[in-house]
């Protein structure tokens, strides 16, 4: 009989985050490790003291994995730059011309599309709410068709604006 932990990811991360507490411009996550730095002298000196720090603890990178001295990153869905976390333009896009759905499980798929981004949303919940309501009593691969009014997936159609003005 073989044995594995099964909380080794969760291990290593709070390992990874024990490592490089202290360096406050460090955000470890499982094995990504996100520097932000004001400038390439500054990011220099970040990566210096990253590198010594996972050094001293016996940690190696893959250099073939390492993306190093960008200004913008793409982590987690969403675009990381000085200007801020914005959602991805393509995921932006697959949303905004998400066609209407015709039953439950499409709708299911369009509403776990917009929560992934509901953060870039204000009032994401009141504006889900009428599409939520199809989902009352629904089965979990419900292919119950849907009769959708223009009104409801107008409001639908207002998030995804939201969204797309977010890229801007």
């Amino acid at each position: 009989m073989f044995l594995c932990p099964l909380d080794a990811g969760q291990t290593f991360q709070r390992y990874i985050h024990q490592v490089l507490s202290n360096l406050d411009f460090c955000v470890p996550y499982f094995d990504d490790v996100l520097i932000a730095s004001n400038n390439s002298e500054e990011h220099k000196q970040h990566l210096k003291q990253v590198f010594e720090r996972l050094s001293q603890h016996g940690l190696k990178l893959n250099p073939l994995k390492c993306v190093l001295g960008k200004s913008s990153v793409k982590f987690l869905g969403c675009l990381i730059s000085s200007e801020g976390v914005k959602p991805l333009p393509e995921k932006v896009q697959a949303i905004s011309q998400f066609p209407k759905p015709q039953n439950i499980a499409e709708l299911k798929r369009f509403l776990a599309m917009l929560n992934f981004y509901r953060r870039f949303l204000p009032n994401a919940a009141d504006t889900q709410a009428s599409l939520h309501e199809f989902l009352k009593n629904s089965k979990k691969n419900d292919k119950l068709n849907l009769f959708l009014t223009d009104v409801t997936w107008q409001l639908s159609k207002n998030a995804k604006l939201t969204l797309l003005m977010q890229l801007l």
